[in-house]
């Protein structure tokens, strides 16, 4: 069931960007130029979109809202944000997530390829393979990402 189709643009109020309360305190931002679809499959959200698919369990999503992201990028302020994944290299780091959690990385096919746990910040560093164009799941005890490796 899909809960709600997305332009694929900015509107004429400024809007460019979803924000997606979790419980835990933490937003994820989801830009709107990336297309975003929100659909239920058991009892997660999931939101697919042109560069991957994220999964929350349900519960722990509070609500979500359209806001102004004038920093899509997220170079210049990243701390403000919720938690940032980049790939540099044979890298995944992801940055906010809650200190102390454990991280993996799956192959598609579920192979496990990397696992590590967050440091006290709620940062984390896990080598993955080199190859461009590879897809991973990165799971953590409360969203589960789906990437393709650039």
């Amino acid at each position: 069931m899909t809960l709600l189709p997305f332009a694929s643009s900015a509107d004429t109020n400024g809007v460019n960007a979803m924000l997606l309360h979790v419980s835990s305190g933490q937003n994820w931002t989801i830009m709107l130029d990336e297309q975003p679809v929100l659909t239920f499959s058991d009892d997660h959200l999931v939101v697919s979109t042109h560069m991957s698919v994220v999964s929350f369990p349900s519960s722990l999503v509070t609500k979500f809202t359209y806001v102004r992201e004038d920093d899509p990028t997220r170079i210049n302020n990243a701390g403000q944000y919720g938690s940032v994944l980049s790939f540099s290299g044979n890298r995944i780091s992801i940055t906010n997530l809650t200190p102390s959690t454990g991280v993996q990385v799956y192959t598609v096919d579920g192979a496990l390829v990397s696992s590590a746990i967050t440091d006290s910040q709620g940062n984390v560093s896990l080598s993955v393979p080199e190859k461009a164009g590879n897809v991973y799941v990165i799971k953590t005890s409360t969203v589960t990402f789906k990437v393709r490796k650039p």
